[in-house]
């Protein structure tokens, strides 16, 4: 409950004579502590009622500078007000600062700002060879599911971290299940990157915990349907519309005729394709996973696949379009880069 006490003062500030007219100004008492308002109009003493602090009617701008002092008033109310209405506390300061428009400093930070940091963080990881580019592009999709969704359910573009409590995350999960459409696993990915990030956060004394640990994250192992070559074939030689799904296409069928998983695809180098011993051409790379080199025969199938899109492309299409590939054939579709 707000037991914070508003108090005004409308008075002339004796102190700045100009011409021997004397300024009036606004005093803002929010328990007790002062701000004030000069509203840059001058008047003449005698006009001045003392008692009504308003500038008398026979004054012929007694109007004009009555409705300002009216108007003024009322904003001070009005901001005092929206932060009794919320349970929040507000400053003398904080409303002064607001009728002259001055853009406030943030008092916390944001989620979508703890965001940011950790992701500025990551990309000097990334930079130095400690965490591949995936780690961070995933991170980066999650922050932009957070801001999708604080834009579809509260209708803002940010929150404070002091405001997130447990409901926050809980209605995140319905979001990314029936909004998004993910699957149960995909979906708790996410969060596992948010209660990451908010742990973050908590280590820097942004916050004094993390409201999302009660929030336990599972991982429910799909059934893994095996392909045949006839169903290979037909999703081989479907014509897409959709350059995405194309794309996704084409990234699962490489996956089928090379062993590697999408995530592996990260790591390949321009020198990752070479010359076997036995003339023919072998793709070699570290498993992400296992960190162990691997290299396999590229047959013919994964070499017709044209590589014309960027890493970019390719993450938005995976991520938006796996579970659509799938659903066009009726099949789960394993990529190999499920976790744990």
């Amino acid at each position: 409950m707000n037991n914070q006490k508003l108090a005004i003062n409308v008075r002339l500030n004796t102190q700045k004579s100009k011409d021997g007219k004397l300024p009036i100004y606004v005093r803002i008492y929010v328990d007790g502590v002062k701000s004030e308002i000069s509203t840059r109009h001058f008047i003449d003493p005698v006009h001045w009622d003392m008692k009504t602090s308003r500038v008398k009617s026979q004054s012929k701008d007694a109007a004009y500078f009555n409705g300002f002092i009216e108007r003024t008033i009322n904003f001070i109310n009005q901001e005092f007000l929206k932060a009794h209405s919320t349970a929040g506390r507000i400053s003398s300061l904080e409303i002064k600062n607001r009728f002259l428009g001055k853009e406030e400093e943030p008092l916390y930070k944001t989620i979508l700002q703890a965001f940011d940091y950790h992701n500025l963080k990551m990309l000097e990881k990334v930079k130095a060879g400690i965490i591949v580019d995936k780690t961070l592009t995933r991170h980066k999709i999650t922050r932009n599911k957070v801001q999708a969704f604080i834009k579809y359910q509260y209708k803002t573009k940010d929150k404070p971290l002091p405001e997130l409590r447990l409901l926050f995350v809980t209605e995140f999960e319905l979001y990314l299940l029936t909004v998004d459409k993910l699957h149960s696993n995909t979906a708790h990915k996410y969060i596992k990157n948010l209660k990451k990030v908010m742990n973050m956060a908590v280590g820097l004394e942004w916050i004094p915990s993390n409201p999302f640990n009660q929030f336990k994250c599972s991982y429910t192992n799909p059934e893994r349907e095996i392909l045949n070559q006839d169903e290979i074939n037909i999703m081989l030689n479907k014509q897409f519309e959709i350059k995405r799904l194309e794309i996704v296409r084409d990234v699962f069928i490489f996956c089928c005729y090379t062993g590697f998983a999408y995530s592996d695809l990260y790591q390949f180098e321009y020198n990752a394709v070479m010359k076997g011993l036995d003339g023919n051409l072998w793709l070699s790379t570290n498993r992400t996973k296992t960190g162990v080199k691997e290299s396999v025969p590229l047959l013919p199938v994964a070499l017709e696949i044209r590589w014309d899109f960027n890493i970019e492309d390719l993450d938005r299409a995976f991520e938006d379009n796996r579970n659509t590939l799938g659903s066009l054939f009726n099949l789960q579709l394993d990529f190999g880069d499920e976790e744990e």
